[in-house]
């Protein structure tokens, strides 16, 4: 961008961000497009595969509060950059797959780099360029999650079926490669960095805290003191556990009611679709607003939408369902990060965000596992939204308590 340029270059950053969540969460989110291919030709069982995807996704928790301290201490730029480089390479080792240990080892660094490029360093690098309009920002980066999918997975099945497996892991692994390039060209981790660029002109900006001392002791050693982290980290917890868990088990929930995988297929592209709106309207508004009564109203909303599977029709089920889970899906994470910022300020921000985002997968994890457990144990489906409407309403319920004017020390 040209010296002089009366464009705010915070949007340059949200535009670099958006691409590397853009590739690394559709090239993440295709694994399991993998497992009949390499079934049918390596001969492992579909529980040996899912628990190689299993790893990856423990692997991104553990990753969380680490990259996220490295952020604090590095910058977002380089662990970006590194993490950009290393997924990459993790995926193009997947070409030349001939056991199971390089599988598990493989998919475990995918996962483990995954969270450099994603919301711990998108959040951190965002809030040091924005003082305003920080909502609507992080809502724009976060959509890069949803349209990453609704692109590369029907593009990495293409491959797929024309030129086979591990081609296509070859191709998600150049795609993340591409993105080191873009992040030494445009990224940088804050204004200071690029002195001639106008500043962030929003009239609503708020300045920055004039004591430096008082940000810089909101450690995470602060934050897990404080009622406000507990109540948005235990209420991130019970978003992945009633997400990620959905998304995965939907296919077979449609399945079990004796429809075709098409209109499942249907439905997930539509829950995306509106995943994507639902961010955007969600942190914008919470730029006007505040952000946890909007936080408590997606957990809300969340909720009532797994009312509809309990009474299941094709059109409710399958339209009407996705559209409002869809749309409640990921509004989550910007608000979550954006109120970690509001309290603790930007030096700690990877660090306790990123302590938030490993219970958030923890919740993935258990929840991915339980719906399996129960539909074999009961044989249905309903027990699963039962208890998780419950536990979104208990969300909806933290996050409206919470104290946005201040973050009391327990």
């Amino acid at each position: 961008m040209p010296t002089g340029s009366k464009v705010f270059y915070g949007w340059v950053i949200v535009a670099a961000s958006f691409s590397t969540m853009f590739v690394s969460s559709g090239a993440n989110k295709s694994v399991g497009l993998f497992f009949a291919p390499i079934e049918q030709e390596a001969g492992w069982n579909l529980a040996i595969l899912s628990s190689a995807a299993a790893v990856s996704v423990l692997t991104n928790g553990i990753s969380s509060p680490i990259l996220g301290k490295l952020t604090d201490r590095f910058g977002p730029r380089l662990v970006m950059l590194v993490s950009s480089l290393l997924m990459g390479a993790s995926f193009i080792s997947l070409y030349g797959l001939t056991s199971i240990w390089q599988l598990y080892t493989a998919l475990a660094l995918v996962g483990f780099f995954w969270g450099g490029l994603q919301s711990i360093t998108g959040a951190a690098l965002i809030v040091r360029w924005f003082e305003g309009r920080k909502g609507l920002a992080l809502s724009v980066f976060q959509t890069g999650f949803s349209v990453g999918q609704l692109i590369l997975i029907p593009l990495t099945t293409l491959i797929i079926l024309e030129s086979g497996w591990r081609a296509a892991f070859l191709g998600l692994g150049v795609m993340n490669l591409a993105l080191a390039p873009l992040i030494v060209a445009l990224v940088r981790d804050r204004p200071a960095d690029r002195p001639e660029a106008p500043r962030d002109p929003d009239p609503r900006a708020t300045p920055d805290p004039p004591s430096r001392h008082v940000e810089a002791t909101r450690t995470l050693t602060y934050a897990l003191r404080t009622r406000s982290f507990w109540l948005l980290a235990l209420s991130f917890f019970i978003c992945g556990f009633t997400t990620v868990s959905i998304s995965t088990h939907f296919p077979s929930y449609a399945s079990s009611l004796g429809y075709d995988p098409r209109v499942a297929a249907l439905a997930l592209g539509l829950m995306g679709g509106l995943n994507v709106v639902g961010t955007l309207v969600m942190g914008g508004v919470s730029d006007r607003v505040g952000r946890k009564n909007p936080l408590a109203l997606t957990y809300l909303v969340r909720a009532f939408s797994l009312l509809i599977p309990l009474f299941p029709q094709e059109t409710t089920t399958f339209y009407v369902f996705p559209a409002i889970f869809g749309f409640s899906y990921f509004a989550t994470a910007p608000l979550t990060s954006a109120l970690c910022n509001d309290f603790y300020g930007k030096r700690s921000l990877g660090t306790i965000y990123g302590a938030a985002l490993f219970l958030h997968q923890v919740g993935a994890a258990l929840g991915t596992y339980l719906i399996g457990y129960l539909v074999i144990t009961t044989g249905a489906y309903a027990p699963v939204f039962t208890v998780m409407i419950g536990s979104l309403l208990v969300a909806s319920g933290m996050s409206y308590a919470i104290r946005e004017s201040k973050s009391k020390v327990l």
